[in-house]
């Protein structure tokens, strides 16, 4: 799979949501800042594993953020 099927897969999942607008956008891939947000992510997440952090905003109240 490459980024070239987002809109292909997007258009898939508009059929079966019809009264929801969607929009594909350039691969986060490209951004220089990505990077980033990912280890700050993954940096939270080992904190919260150790105790020392709340779960994140994505997580709260889903008991995923576990280490496996």
């Amino acid at each position: 799979m490459s980024y070239l099927d987002i809109p292909s897969l997007t258009a898939e999942a508009a059929k079966e949501h019809p009264g929801v607008s969607s929009i594909v956008t350039a691969p986060l891939g490209l951004h220089p800042l990505l990077v980033d947000v990912l280890n700050d992510r993954i940096n939270h997440c080992l904190s919260h594993i150790a105790g020392d952090a709340e779960e994140c905003s994505v997580c709260v109240g889903t008991n995923k953020c576990k280490l496996h």
